[in-house]
């Protein structure tokens, strides 16, 4: 689970979960902050994102925050990690709890809840395969 954690908490693999995030700054220990640009039907724009770890019990388990806002709206997320060993290899259980309000929950809150999930098993899988390479 050591490894596994250490991997997920490098600021280039966290910078590779979140969808368009091309720079993602560590402004204190556990605290991350990027401006990501978003593309939604006749809108673009960019959303300042703030993630806060809020308790952590290295390398088993972490809570944090993120919150992203722009001129679009607002998106707000808890989620939990746990990170069990099993037989030698790392298992990740984790979830997560998603408010959006403003024009973006109006335009896109069902495509972003119907494509979280599948977004959220493919940053995995790339989390795992970065971590083969």
């Amino acid at each position: 689970p050591e490894e596994v954690w250490n991997h997920i908490f490098d600021k280039g693999a966290l910078a590779s979960v979140i969808p368009n995030c091309g720079n993602l700054t560590e402004t204190a220990p556990g605290e991350y902050e990027a401006v990501i640009p978003v593309n939604m039907i006749l809108f673009k724009s960019h959303l300042a994102v703030k993630i806060k770890l809020l308790e952590q019990d290295k390398p088993r388990f972490c809570r944090f925050h993120a919150r992203a806002e722009g001129e679009l709206g607002e998106m707000e997320m808890q989620g939990r990690m746990l990170f069990e060993d099993d037989n030698g290899k790392t298992r990740l259980k984790y979830e997560a709890d998603l408010e959006l309000s403003g024009n973006i929950g109006k335009l896109a809150g069902r495509k972003i809840e119907s494509s979280g999930k599948e977004r959220i098993r493919r940053s995995m899988e790339e989390l795992g395969a970065g971590m083969r390479a």
